[in-house]
């Protein structure tokens, strides 16, 4: 008898020690935080799945809504572009694909438009490869890239990030 309690409660000692490892693991890919400095409201785990409803809810009303309207048949999901003042959340399926940030009022992780390339380069990685005026930079537990688009003189022009 006390050699079978001891394995159960062995199991419920490692169960619940494997349970918190996949729980900081999720955490940790929950580090995209999208801040709305106006409306005092941020969206912090993009890997929910979210609707435009639910989007709505967050940030109110969006000033435009872009919807495929196509059924692909090749099992592609369908997607939608929200737009926002300064924000376009674009999202394949129900789940946020790109985020795109045009103006000083949103945030990525406390990264905003204004900020120069050298302090973002202070907070993220560089990658080395860089797609046209696109610099990319990578972020810890988070499956895809942040990304800056630069004007010709190097100015940044929008922030954002991309899961593909």
């Amino acid at each position: 008898m006390k050699n079978t309690t001891f394995y159960i409660s062995l199991f419920f000692l490692i169960s619940s020690y494997i349970y918190g490892q996949k729980k900081d693991k999720s955490i940790g890919q929950n580090l995209i935080i999208l801040k709305s400095y106006s409306l005092k409201k941020s969206l912090t785990n993009i890997y929910e799945i979210y609707s435009v409803k639910k989007i709505e809810t967050i940030f109110g009303k969006p000033l435009r809504i872009k919807k495929e309207q196509v059924v692909d048949t090749y099992g592609e999901e369908p997607w939608t572009i929200i737009i926002y003042n300064g924000l376009k959340i674009e999202l394949t399926g129900d789940y946020i694909s790109d985020i795109t940030i045009s103006n000083n009022d949103w945030s990525i992780n406390t990264i905003k438009l204004s900020d120069s390339l050298t302090d973002i380069s202070k907070k993220l990685k560089k990658i080395k490869k860089t797609k046209k005026n696109y610099i990319l930079y990578e972020i810890p537990n988070f499956e895809g890239v942040f990304f800056v688009n630069t004007d010709l003189k190097g100015k940044v022009k929008s922030i954002g990030i991309s899961l593909n």
